[in-house]
C-alpha cells in the first residue's frame, strides 16, 4: 500500500500527465500543476526538485506503466500460442482487445510529446526516451526473430528489426491520428491492418 507521501507524489505524476497532453510541458505551469492536484507549492518542492525533474519523473513513470502492459501482453499471447506466427498474431490482438476495454481513449505518447518538444529537456531524458523505445521495440523484434526462424516471409528484404519498428510506428501514429481526428477506434483499425499483413506476410 502506497504511503501518503507517495500517494501525493502519485497525484502530482497523474495531474501533470492529463495537463501535458493537453497542453504541452512548455504550456503547463506549476500553478496549474498543484491547483488541480490539490497540493502546495511546499508539496510539489518536497517530491519534486524542479519542473525538470517533474518531466523526467513523467517520462520514467509512462515507461513503467508502458512496459508493465506490454510485457503482460506479450507474455499471455506466448502461454497462449505454440506457434511463432500465432504468438505475434496474438499479441496484436491482444493489444487490440486492450484498448477496446479502456474507458477512454489513450490521451497521447509521453515520448512523442516530449520528443516534440526535445529543446526543453536534457540529453539524459532524450536517451532514456530513445532507450524505452528502443526497449520496446525490442519485445516485438524478438517475437519476429522467432517467426522468421521457422518461416521465410513471402518478399526479399524483411528483418525482425524492420518489422518490429514497423509495428511500433503503426502504434505510435495510430495514438496520434486518434487523437488528431477524435477517433478512438482508429488505432485498432491500424492494428488489425498490421495483423493482417503480417499473416499474409508468412502465409505458407
Amino acid at each position: 500500500m502506497l504511503q501518503k507521501a507517495d500517494l501525493t507524489r502519485e497525484k502530482i505524476l497523474e495531474v501533470a500527465e492529463t495537463l501535458v497532453f493537453d497542453q504541452g510541458f512548455a504550456g503547463t505551469s506549476l500553478s496549474e500543476i498543484v491547483r488541480a492536484a490539490g497540493v502546495t507549492k511546499g508539496a510539489f518542492f518536497h517530491h519534486f526538485d524542479s519542473k525538470d525533474a517533474l518531466g523526467r519523473a513523467l517520462v520514467e513513470r509512462y515507461a513503467r506503466n508502458d512496459f508493465g502492459i506490454l510485457n503482460a501482453i506479450a507474455e499471455r499471447a506466448g502461454a497462449l500460442a505454440d506457434d511463432p506466427l500465432q504468438e505475434a498474431l496474438l499479441n496484436l490482438k491482444l493489444f487490440e482487445e486492450w484498448l477496446e476495454g479502456l474507458e477512454a481513449p489513450l490521451a497521447g505518447c509521453m515520448y512523442a510529446s516530449f520528443t516534440h518538444q526535445r529543446e526543453l529537456f536534457d540529453a539524459e531524458t532524450h536517451r532514456f526516451i530513445a532507450d524505452s523505445l528502443q526497449d520496446w521495440a525490442a519485445i516485438y523484434e524478438r517475437a519476429f526473430e522467432r517467426v522468421i526462424a521457422e518461416r521465410p516471409p513471402r518478399v526479399e528484404g524483411v528483418t525482425a528489426k524492420a518489422l518490429a519498428e514497423f509495428q511500433l510506428s503503426v502504434i505510435e501514429g495510430g495514438i496520434l491520428l486518434s487523437r488528431a481526428l477524435e477517433d478512438r477506434d482508429l488505432l485498432v483499425r491500424q492494428c488489425r491492418q498490421l495483423r493482417t499483413y503480417i499473416g499474409l506476410l508468412f502465409a505458407n
